[in-house]
């Protein structure tokens, strides 16, 4: 919480092995490495969320915006769009794959998984966030025109 990321890396060394599977321990070392920009360990600890938690959506999430942070983006796409339809109700798997779509030159399909996602979710939360959000920058004109 302090922003030493590798104290924090120190202190869960400190958890006993097994409780270091548990999700809420997966998801703070991705939190920690995410946060030290240290994608691939990040990608590590999204694969073992996954295999801990596979109903949940919060892995592959991660794990695909891990992928993305290392210009990795078609694969960031290939994690998350299998997914979709299982988390059907998180509005930030489209809006994810929504800034992958549009990173990877495929604009159609951005806005219309920018629109799912504002359907699911807080429509002018996420608007707004789409707004400022670098990776829709060729789509702000359209943004600007959703509501």
């Amino acid at each position: 919480m302090l922003g030493n990321a590798g104290e924090a890396l120190q202190e869960l060394k400190q958890i006993s092995p097994a409780a270091r599977n548990r999700p809420e321990v997966l998801m703070l070392s991705w939190e920690i490495h995410a946060h030290s920009r240290q994608w691939i360990e990040a990608i590590e600890a999204a694969d073992q969320l996954i295999a801990r938690s596979s109903n949940q959506p919060e892995g592959y999430i991660k794990r695909a915006y891990a992928l993305h942070e290392l210009k990795r983006t078609q694969e960031a796409w290939d994690t998350l769009a299998p997914v979709s339809t299982r988390f059907k109700e998180n509005w930030l798997i489209p809006y994810n794959l929504a800034c992958y779509a549009c990173q990877l030159g495929r604009s159609a399909d951005a806005v219309k998984l920018l629109k799912e996602s504002l359907r699911l979710g807080d429509a002018r939360e996420i608007r707004t966030m789409a707004l400022e959000d670098s990776d829709l920058e060729p789509l702000r004109q359209a943004i600007e025109k959703l509501s």
